[in-house]
C-alpha cells in the first residue's frame, strides 16, 4: 500500500498567509508549479490544463472545507501530491458560504489513481485530523500532522484504560493460541498510537488493519506491514464484517479461517472488545473471488466501495430523509438486455475516468441521484454506466421469495438472470442487502 506521507514533502506544502486573499485558479497554479518543479514528466501549464479539465466535469469538493483536485498524467506511473492550507478560505464552487480551507492535489498514472483517491478521501474523513491540518502554521508542522494523524495530547481517560487494552489484547492472544489454526487481527484505529501498538504486539504474529497509514511511522510500516482499509465512517456494528470481507477479497484470509478480532471504537484510544469470527458463518457469504461464483469482471475494490456508500446512505439518508436505492454491479453484458432508462441517463457522455465510483469526487453526485427511482448500473471496474434504470429481469417460480418490496424484488430478479451482484438499500428499515444468483446472500 502506498504511503501518502511519503508522497508529500515540505516543498509541496503551501501555507497561505492569514491576511492573503487567493482565488481557486491561482491556488491550483501554485500547487501545479510545486509538483512539476521536481518532476520532468509534465510541465506546470500542461498539468494545470489537465486539472482544470477534471474540475469542469465534477466538483472535487469533498466537504465544507476540503477539496481534492486531481488529474491523470498520460504515460505517468508514479503519483505526486501537493497540499495547501488557506486560513481565509478560497471559493471553490457556488457554495460561497463555506470556502475551502484545505486542498490536496493528487496527480499521477492511470493504474492506481482512483484507488489512491479513494484511500486519501477515506483518510480525510476524520474531522479532528482535518482541524489539525488546517491549523498548521508551517509546512513542517503540516507534514508532521499528516504523517502521524493521531499524534497529540491523549485524554487522561485513555491513559487510565491502557491497562484494559493490554488485558483485552492478551486475552485475544490466549484465545488465538487455544484454537488450532486461528489468526488474530488488531484493529489499530481504536488505539490511535503507533508506539503503543508496537508495545502491545512486540514481535507477535498479528495482522494489523487500519483506516489510514498516517497513523504509523516508516519503521512500523516496515515491521508490521499494516493493511489499510479503503473505507471509513461505517457503523461500528458492521465495521468488522467490512474488514473481513475486504481481507477475504485480497486473499489475506480464507473463508474457512477462524479470526480473533481485538477492536474498539475508532478514535476512542483503547480496545474494548474481542470478537471471534468464522468467515463462512459470519458473512453468510457463498461467493468469493476464489470460489468462481464471484462475477469475473468485478473488482473487490469496486464491491467494497459500493458497500461503503450503501452503508453511509442507509445510516445517514439524504438531507435528513431516509433513502432507498439499488446498485447493480458486474456482468454488464448479462445485465444490459434487462434494462431501460426511466429518465435521461445523467452519466451519459462522460469519459469513463470521470464517472468511476472509486473517485471520491463523485460521491455527492451518486448520493444525490440515489433519491431518484431506478437502479445504478456499474461495471466491474467501478465505471457508472447509468442511473435511474428500470430492471425487467424476473426470477423463476422456484427462486421467487415472498415479502420483497419492489426494489428488492428487482435486485433478486436481475441477479437471477445474470451473474451480477445487486446491493439494495431499504428506505424503511435502512438495511443493506446483497443479492446473488437470485437470492439474498448478505444483510448488513
Amino acid at each position: 500500500m502506498t504511503s501518502f506521507g511519503r508522497m508529500l514533502d515540505t516543498d509541496r506544502i503551501l501555507i497561505v498567509k492569514a491576511d492573503r486573499l487567493i482565488d481557486k485558479k491561482e491556488l491550483l497554479s501554485l500547487l501545479c508549479e510545486r509538483i512539476s518543479k521536481a518532476w520532468d514528466l509534465v510541465g506546470s501549464e500542461q498539468l494545470l490544463t489537465l486539472v482544470h479539465k477534471r474540475e469542469e466535469t465534477f466538483s472535487t469538493r469533498l466537504g465544507p472545507m476540503l477539496a481534492v483536485p486531481h488529474a491523470v498524467i498520460p504515460g505517468g506511473e508514479e503519483n505526486r501530491m501537493a497540499a495547501a492550507v488557506i486560513p481565509n478560505g478560497v471559493e471553490w464552487d457556488s457554495d460561497t458560504d463555506y470556502p475551502v480551507r484545505l486542498v490536496f492535489l493528487l496527480v499521477g498514472g492511470q493504474e492506481d489513481h482512483l484507488k489512491l483517491l479513494s484511500e486519501l478521501a477515506a483518510a480525510l474523513q476524520d474531522e479532528t485530523f482535518l482541524l489539525r491540518l488546517t491549523t498548521a502554521t508551517s509546512p513542517k508542522a503540516f507534514l508532521s500532522v499528516f504523517r502521524r494523524r493521531d499524534e497529540g495530547p491523549v485524554h487522561p481517560f485513555v491513559h487510565r484504560h491502557r491497562d484494559l487494552s493490554a488485558a483485552i489484547f492478551e486475552q485475544a492472544l490466549r484465545l488465538r493460541d487455544a484454537v488450532d489454526g486461528a489468526r488474530i487481527i488488531l484493529h489499530a484505529d481504536a488505539l490511535g498510537d503507533g508506539e503503543y501498538i508496537d508495545e502491545l504486539i512486540h514481535g507477535k504474529n498479528v495482522l494489523v488493519v487500519s483506516g489510514g497509514e498516517t497513523l504509523f511511522d516508516a519503521s512500523f510500516l516496515e515491521r508490521y506491514k499494516p493493511i489499510i482499509m479503503p473505507f471509513r465512517g461505517v457503523r461500528r456494528s458492521i465495521h468488522v464484517q467490512f474488514i473481513l470481507l475486504y481481507l477475504l477479497g485480497r486473499g489475506v484470509i480464507g473463508e474457512d479461517d477462524l479470526i480473533v478480532n481485538a477492536y474498539g471504537k475508532p478514535g476512542s484510544g483503547f480496545l474494548d472488545s474481542i470478537r471471534l469470527s468464522h468467515l463462512k458463518r459470519e458473512l453468510n457469504l457463498p461467493f468469493s473471488p476464489q470460489s468462481g461464483t464471484f462475477p469475473a469482471d468485478l473488482e473487490l475494490s469496486t464491491f467494497t466501495r459500493i458497500l461503503q456508500l450503501a452503508s453511509q446512505l442507509a445510516a445517514e439518508g439524504r438531507e435528513g430523509k431516509p433513502v432507498g436505492t439499488l446498485f447493480v454491479v458486474g456482468d454488464q453484458a448479462g445485465v444490459y438486455p434487462y434494462t431501460r432508462q426511466m429518465i435521461v441517463n445523467p452519466f451519459h457522455g462522460y469519459a469513463d475516468s470521470d464517472k468511476n465510483i472509486l473517485d471520491p469526487g463523485i460521491e455527492e453526485t451518486v448520493k444525490e441521484y440515489a433519491k431518484i427511482d431506478g437502479a445504478f448500473i456499474i461495471r466491474g471496474d467501478g465505471t457508472i454506466l447509468s442511473a435511474g434504470t428500470f430492471l425487467s429481469g424476473q426470477p423463476t417460480a422456484d427462486e421467487m421469495q415472498s415479502g420483497l418490496g419492489a426494489r428488492h424484488a428487482a435486485a433478486q430478479g436481475i441477479t437471477a438472470v445474470s451473474k451480477a451482484l445487486a446491493i439494495a438499500i431499504s428506505e424503511s428499515t435502512r438495511k443493506v442487502t446483497v443479492f446473488q444468483s437470485g437470492r439474498r446472500v448478505m444483510e448488513l
